[in-house]
Formats: structure tokens, sequence, C-alpha cells
């Protein structure tokens, strides 16, 4: 698995995607949290088994009342709302797809 991280890295900095298959405990998201560090990149960590796609990557909808200015009247639309860390991470990693 050492000989990957050179490839990951490059990944990493030129912001690909990239899959990582390989048996259990070869350390596999240890390569990747670290190179993330090193590298300073912000990398938000979900687990594929407990991840609810809908509330995790869209959000909740939140009715809410907008004005529309230029005929001053209300309308309703749907506000998604998500946690914060989301919109600032530069890394989104699934473990155990």
């Amino acid at each position: 698995m050492n000989s990957a991280i050179p490839s990951i890295r490059r990944a990493m900095e030129l912001m690909l995607n990239v899959l990582l298959v390989g048996p259990h405990g070869v350390g596999k998201t240890l390569m990747v949290v670290t190179q993330a560090r090193l590298l300073g990149l912000v990398l938000k960590y979900y687990s594929a088994s407990t991840l609810d796609p809908w509330t995790d990557l869209v959000g909740v909808p939140v009715p809410c009342d907008v004005e529309d200015r230029s005929t001053n009247v209300l309308r309703k639309e749907l506000l998604f709302v998500r946690p914060a860390d989301l919109d600032n991470a530069e890394i989104l990693f699934f473990d155990e797809l």
C-alpha cells in the first residue's frame, strides 16, 4: 500500500476522484487521512454504512418565506440546511463503500 501514497498524494493535489480497493486493515483510511493532513487539506469523513445521503449531503429541507423584490410578494421556498463543515471540505472521503 505504501507504493500507492505518491499516486494518492498527486490525485489530491490535482483534486481528482480516487477509488481505493483492498483488504480490510491494510491502511487505506490512514493513508488518505495522513496525506490530506500533510497537504493541509480539509477532509470530511463519512462512513458509508451510516451515511444518510439526503440529510448528510443534500440537507434537510426547511420551508421559508422569500420576498420577490420586483413584486414585493412573499413566496415559499425550501432552504436545504446541511452541516457547515461540508461546504468547507476540500476532500470528501467515503469509507466502507
